[in-house]
């Protein structure tokens, strides 16, 4: 996915820079869909074609997420020898 976001950000930039236009080095959602910053003078409809391209590598990309929610004062309690009072204090901000 990394690699064709880069192309896709670089074929952009192949555009801008023989326009005379300022590059973009990363996607800044915020900043494109206001149209400030790098994005300054892009038109709806150009801001709309560079969106949905990166949304077409999101469609073509299988993305595998894990995600776990664990109570750390009962993760520490299980396996005590991973978790100091330092790391415990650190993440809960107080000392058992």
């Amino acid at each position: 996915m990394e690699h064709t976001w880069k192309l896709h950000l670089a074929t952009k930039n192949r555009k801008l820079a023989k326009a005379g236009r300022p590059l973009i080095s990363r996607y800044h959602a915020t900043d494109c869909n206001s149209r400030h910053s790098k994005f300054e003078g892009w038109s709806e409809d150009e801001h709309n074609e560079f969106v949905l391209g990166l949304f077409g590598i999101f469609k073509r990309t299988h993305i595998l997420t894990i995600a776990y929610d664990l109570n750390l004062d009962d993760l520490c309690e299980v396996l005590p020898e991973h978790f100091s009072r330092w790391t415990r204090q650190r993440f809960t901000g107080r000392l058992q």
